[in-house]
């Protein structure tokens, strides 16, 4: 905290000296950012945004602060102005695509993911995503490749057991369920929310 409060305060003084500065106001809005100050953070975006249009990590980022305030409309034309901007960037993707999936937009979600995917293929995190949505659509079986790509690139990625264990529970797979299940009440504390819930099902088929 106090070393965000000094990059801050350096920023501030850069931003003074030259109030023109558009990586100085880019800077002091990722710092905004990182301490959930969202509403300074996209003040800053906006401003080094109107300096500098071309700075796609501007866009993200504000977009990411605009998803934080639960603005998702914003966000998404953000991410999307990021992607004009560099068509193989493949953050603007990912988080579009989160941003989708948030809104219940899953094959504009799976879209954006497939595109980070083909880009990023070793992205653990954006095949789990991906596995999410499908699994919203309740196409388990493109849920589970997902997910089992996932677990193979990360295995300590929790949320991949639990989630490839619900696409295995639909199908009445209980056995690779319950494996699954299992494996992700190991990787989390006893107290979490999700693990309470798995618990309880756990329990009620023994």
């Amino acid at each position: 905290m106090k070393n965000t409060n000094f990059v801050i305060n350096s920023l501030s003084s850069a931003i003074e000296r030259n109030p023109n500065n558009a990586s100085a106001y880019a800077n002091r809005g990722l710092a905004y950012l990182g301490l959930g100050q969202y509403d300074s953070a996209i003040t800053d975006y906006s401003t080094a945004i109107s300096l500098d249009p071309s700075i796609k990590e501007c866009h993200v980022n504000r977009g990411s602060a605009y998803l934080a305030l639960k603005k998702n409309i914003p966000a998404i034309f953000d991410y999307t102005k990021a992607i004009t901007l560099d068509p193989n960037y493949v953050p603007a993707y990912s988080v579009r695509g989160h941003t989708y999936l948030k809104l219940s937009e899953y094959k504009s979600a799976i879209t954006d993911y497939s595109t980070a995917i083909k880009m990023d293929p070793n992205n653990a995190l954006v095949y789990n995503n991906r596995g999410y949505a499908y699994l919203c659509l309740k196409q388990y079986k493109s849920a589970i490749t997902d997910f089992s790509t996932a677990i193979k690139l990360d295995p300590s990625i929790k949320e991949c057991y639990a989630n490839r264990g619900h696409a295995y529970l639909d199908l009445e797979q209980y056995y690779l369920a319950k494996k699954d299940f299992k494996k992700f009440l190991s990787l989390v504390p006893e107290d979490d929310q999700t693990a309470v819930q798995i618990k309880k099902f756990l329990n009620s088929l023994e």
